[in-house]
């Protein structure tokens, strides 16, 4: 399988949730499966997991006490069975050709568009095709452009094998140092 797709989830509105949702449906080009993780919602948004779950088999879901994004972001990366992780937010969307491109290296970046309200701006990550590491943590010291942890596609043994996981002590700044981690060991 080639993409763990996690998505935490804590009373996103459902709308919100099953347009998500079905944005991740028509990805093509790549097989993939999705965790859905439910960090102690209310009982309506836990019910809406269990039953979107129970008719789409490649979506496993899971539940948890309320822990706050990271936990649950861990909870996904120990479940994680595909070749790459992706982080996808409840209140995301994701384009269905958005995977193109080869799977290949261990860390892969892809642009993002940011909805705000009306206006859309497009976020790019970097210029350079196959960045180096030093290139990265450079970008991740001096600008915003990698800060979070969607749009980027992580191999999953790197992430098991040095057990990178998000801090959940961390209030602020677990996003970045879960990138940085991960950029640290990228070869």
């Amino acid at each position: 399988m080639d993409l763990s797709i996690i998505i935490p989830v804590y009373n996103t509105p459902i709308p919100v949730l099953r347009r998500c949702l079905s944005s991740v449906e028509a990805i093509v080009d790549v097989s993939f499966e999705v965790l859905l993780v439910d960090d102690g919602s209310k009982e309506e948004t836990a019910t809406f997991c269990d039953e979107y779950a129970a008719t789409h088999p490649f979506i496993r879901c899971f539940h948890k006490k309320n822990g706050g994004v990271s936990s649950a972001r861990n909870m996904g990366l120990e479940a994680a069975q595909g070749d790459y992780v992706l982080f996808v937010d409840g209140d995301d969307e994701v384009l269905a050709d958005a995977f193109t491109m080869p799977l290949e290296g261990d860390l892969i970046l892809y642009d993002a568009l940011v909805q705000n309200g009306d206006t859309q701006k497009l976020v790019p990550t970097l210029s350079e095709a196959a960045p180096d590491r030093d290139t990265l943590l450079k970008k991740l010291v001096t600008t915003k452009a990698l800060n979070t942890p969607w749009a980027k596609l992580y191999r999953t043994e790197l992430l098991h094998k040095h057990s990178i996981r998000f801090l959940e002590h961390f209030v602020t700044g677990e996003d970045w140092m879960f990138v940085c981690d991960f950029v640290r060991i990228c070869r």
